[in-house]
């Protein structure tokens, strides 16, 4: 587009010559003509002086024409310009509302499943759940069975250990007897045996003695495997309890340690009041037959002193040796 600008035009100081040479011929005519002036004279003076100044004036419209072509061209290329942007803006619209309709589109749908997501989520909650359950069944079956099996090797064990009471008891008893037994014969052949009283006594108490030891070491060896066997087996339980049940089956292993510990303590306490009472009654008897030993031997010394010989023992009485 060609603007004012770009257009060639005439230099302004042709037109202010020219304005210049018409006033000078005015002049002229002015200076020439008689005095006073005539109508043809002044006609052309006047002529003159107005054409110059149109003629000076011309540079001026036309510099004014165009500056104001120029600020219409720069009008029309800033309307030019705003329908550009203006149709720029129109396609970015379109663009955006292009767009608008998809993120709706987007929107309408992230709605849709977000309206199913809770039925999803209490699904998954409840699968869940399932496997929890599940889970928490199998290993309190486990546990049931781990607690069964427990209670089993438990009751086995305290099955064994009060067997080896009882045999330790039992033991006991024949030991007993068989001590009584002998006390028995060796008050019998006191009684029926002077003559030999010293031997047999002897054979007697140390036969007592003997027996008295054997009990004591027996029932010690049985009361030491038994708190041993407890010991044990409390350790045991109370390892496997810590072990394997923890919290859950914290009560049952207590529960169990409680009425180990209390058997235990139960058949210890017996044995222990049992074993003294039977000690005192052994000590005692030993003690009366001592004593009915250091009384036949006075006997035996009196019957020395007085000069008869005392009668040989029966045979079949002698207290049998243990």
């Amino acid at each position: 587009m060609n603007t004012p600008e770009s257009k060639p035009s005439l230099p302004t100081w042709i037109f202010v010559v020219t304005d210049l040479a018409l006033i000078g011929a005015a002049a002229v005519v002015a200076a020439r003509s008689a005095q006073p002036l005539s109508s043809g004279a002044m006609i052309a003076i006047v002529g003159l002086v107005s054409l110059g100044a149109v003629i000076l004036a011309i540079p001026l419209v036309a510099r004014f024409e165009r500056q104001k072509n120029a600020l219409l061209d720069d009008r029309q290329r800033a309307l030019e310009a705003l329908a550009r942007t203006v149709s720029s803006s129109a396609e970015q619209i379109s663009i955006a509302t292009g767009s608008l309709h998809e993120i709706a589109e987007a929107a309408q749908k992230n709605l849709r499943q977000a309206e199913h997501l809770p039925h999803k989520l209490q699904e998954k909650i409840a699968e869940f759940q399932a496997q929890l359950a599940a889970a928490d069944d199998a290993e309190k079956e486990e546990l049931e069975k781990e607690l069964t099996s427990l209670r089993t090797s438990e009751s086995e064990r305290l099955e064994a250990i009060s067997t080896k009471i009882a045999k330790a008891a039992a033991e006991w008893t024949k030991l007993e007897a068989a001590a009584a037994k002998h006390l028995a014969a060796a008050q019998e052949l006191m009684a029926k045996l002077p003559a030999a009283a010293v031997e047999s006594i002897a054979r007697a108490q140390s036969s007592a003695e003997q027996a008295l030891h054997e009990a004591r070491g027996a029932a010690a060896r049985a009361l030491g495997e038994a708190g041993g066997d407890a010991a044990r087996a409390i350790a045991s339980a109370q390892a496997a309890g810590v072990a394997t049940f923890q919290a859950t089956v914290a009560e049952a292993d207590a529960r169990l340690a409680s009425s180990t510990a209390k058997s235990l303590e139960r058949v210890a306490h017996e044995l222990t009041t049992r074993l003294p009472a039977v000690s005192s009654e052994l000590d005692l008897r030993i003690a009366r037959l001592e004593a009915l030993v250091r009384q036949w031997e006075s006997v035996g010394r009196r019957e020395e002193v007085a000069g008869q010989p005392a009668p040989p023992p029966p045979a079949g009485e002698v207290a049998p040796a243990l």
